[in-house]
């Protein structure tokens, strides 16, 4: 985007450039070349509103999530629990009850449960983090015990993240509820 080249009093040239549209001072004239363009299709964005075009940055996204589907392992039995256009349902009967069969996503990832908890060795670190080179932590035993007593308490509090590896499908998830369907009409 027409970098604009620096120079000092005396006429040297030096690193940084301006961008030829905003005149945004860059630390190289590749950086400053980049400035106002889209990072997907390399025409012109306002670089105030955005480093990419709004549809770009969609179009990628969803070019992203379709390359990270395919790579996933189909699970033909998953019965959930599922996270769909950001909302959580803990099992199918959940997520159809809010979806129709044809509204729902071809495809989706398996979640994995994330549980709460607190390592005592983690918070140390941080804390040792922040401390100067030759300081050592005092042992606390009314912290280890504290600890011990929140992760107790947390059992079972878990949220759940979506993994990469393992998806779901909608044809396989139809066919998993009216088999669970029969099952319940013949009990």
């Amino acid at each position: 985007m027409n970098a604009t080249a620096l120079f000092l009093a005396d006429g040297t040239p030096v690193t940084p450039h301006l961008c030829g549209k905003c005149n945004r001072i860059w630390e190289s004239q590749d950086s400053a070349e980049r400035c106002c363009t889209c990072s997907f299709c390399g025409k012109y964005s306002d670089w105030n509103k955005s480093v990419a075009h709004d549809e770009c940055s969609k179009r990628r996204h969803v070019e992203v999530e379709a390359e990270r589907l395919a790579k996933a392992t189909l699970v033909t039995d998953y019965s959930g629990p599922f996270i769909v256009n950001e909302r959580f349902y803990h099992d199918i009967e959940e997520l159809l009850d809010r979806f129709s069969e044809d509204e729902l996503p071809e495809f989706g990832f398996c979640c994995d449960e994330q549980p709460a908890h607190i390592d005592i060795s983690d918070v140390i670190e941080s804390v040792s983090d922040q401390m100067h080179e030759d300081w050592e932590e005092e042992p606390c035993e009314e912290l280890e015990q504290g600890i011990a007593a929140w992760n107790k308490a947390n059992e079972g509090n878990s949220s759940y993240v979506e993994c990469d590896d393992r998806k779901w499908s909608r044809a396989e998830l139809i066919k998993l509820h009216s088999a669970d369907s029969t099952v319940l009409q013949h009990s």
